[in-house]
């Protein structure tokens, strides 16, 4: 694998994955219509935006790999998503986008989801950086995993052959005072509603569509996602 990444290092990586595994180019999710193209350019490559830390990141037992991956420009958001991951990776992808704005950074996703708010964290800056971001879909990209699948750069979301998607609305397991539980029902309420905004921005498909298909466990493979990303009069967008 290592060797044949640097026989083909004049190509893209994207282009690499194309001919190995000839998987689907999920297209038609695009959020640009919510954050405006400016905001892809609001991280610049300046001193204080370059984490000086991000190697220090890749020690311990995978030390190796991780570091090699990182060489790669390739950044991993494997199992939970929650704040310590949701930390790494925003140091990595900053910290890549630094080195090079220009070079695309690839973001590989097997994750069944977690907490929204380091999964939009990890979104935003998905979204701020400059540099191209090619989300890569194995495993499973499911509940906050698909949006942050749908948040690579447009053109550039992509799914292996046996790769699953499943949009839902969030859960909560809040219990305890009535008032407590009133303000976490709207909180709730709000996360639903910017992620099936989002979500009816990536696909083209209509809001009350995406409220009924997430109302439960909606799953598609990656041949499906990208139908379901197809505008009615026949374009993908």
């Amino acid at each position: 694998m290592v060797k044949l990444i640097h026989q083909v290092r004049s190509k893209s990586f994207s282009y690499m994955l194309a001919l190995m595994y000839g998987f689907p180019l999920i297209a038609g999710l695009s959020p640009d219509a919510v954050f405006g193209k400016s905001v892809k350019r609001s991280i610049k490559n300046t001193p204080e935006h370059t984490p000086s830390s991000a190697p220090e990141a890749c020690s311990g037992e995978n030390g190796g790999v991780n570091e090699w991956l990182l060489k790669e420009r390739v950044v991993m958001i494997s199992g939970e998503i929650q704040p310590e991951m949701a930390e790494t990776v925003i140091l990595h992808l900053l910290y890549l986008n630094a080195q090079a704005p220009d070079k695309e950074i690839y973001v590989y996703i097997n994750s069944g989801g977690g907490d929204i708010r380091s999964g939009m964290a990890i979104y935003d800056v998905m979204r701020a950086i400059q540099s191209d971001v090619v989300t890569v879909s194995l495993g499973e990209a499911s509940s906050m995993a698909s949006i942050l699948l749908a948040g690579g750069t447009k053109g550039k979301r992509l799914a292996l052959p046996n790769a699953r998607i499943m949009i839902h609305q969030p859960l909560t397991g809040r219990y305890g005072q009535a008032s407590d539980v009133a303000i976490a029902a709207k909180e709730i309420l709000y996360q639903r509603n910017t992620l099936n905004r989002l979500l009816a921005d990536f696909t083209g498909q209509s809001l009350k569509r995406i409220e009924l298909d997430t109302d439960r466990d909606f799953f598609m493979s990656a041949q499906e996602a990208r139908s379901y990303a197809v505008e009615k009069k026949g374009e993908v967008r």
